[in-house]
């Protein structure tokens, strides 16, 4: 599994005003990749 930052939860992603942004997020972190390390900018 990704490591995805900054962490959010399911409820911070639903949170989030673009649905495009979380579900990058959610696709990275269901990546299968181990030491995979994702930095995300966020635009709130």
């Amino acid at each position: 599994m990704a490591e995805v930052y900054p962490r959010l939860s399911n409820i911070e992603l639903e949170a989030l005003p673009s649905r495009a942004e979380a579900n990058v997020s959610r696709q990275l972190r269901a990546l299968d990749f181990i030491g995979l390390e994702v930095t995300q900018v966020l635009l709130r």
